[in-house]
């Protein structure tokens, strides 16, 4: 029996509709969100090590948390377009 885990931020972006709604809510986040989930996760991804390189951050925890916090918000955002 495969035990199924909810949907994260991530997977919830991705089921969010059309490519409009999607660059309208990236549009909504703060441009240092923006530029790392652009880096990380759209386009060529790069890891995290790369990103904070390029965008100079000392921590690769920076870089982690603002992915993390740029996918909740699009999540958010989308769920409430949906809605």
């Amino acid at each position: 029996m495969k035990l199924e885990r909810p949907p994260g931020p991530s997977d919830r972006v991705e089921q969010g509709g059309s490519p409009w709604r999607v660059h309208r809510a990236l549009g909504s986040l703060p441009e240092r969100e923006r530029e790392v989930l652009a880096l990380r996760v759209l386009e060529r991804p790069l890891p995290v090590a790369r990103v904070a390189e390029f965008l100079s951050h000392p921590r690769l925890g920076t870089v982690k948390t603002r992915t993390r916090a740029a996918l909740a918000k699009l999540s958010d955002l989308l769920e409430d377009d949906l809605q």
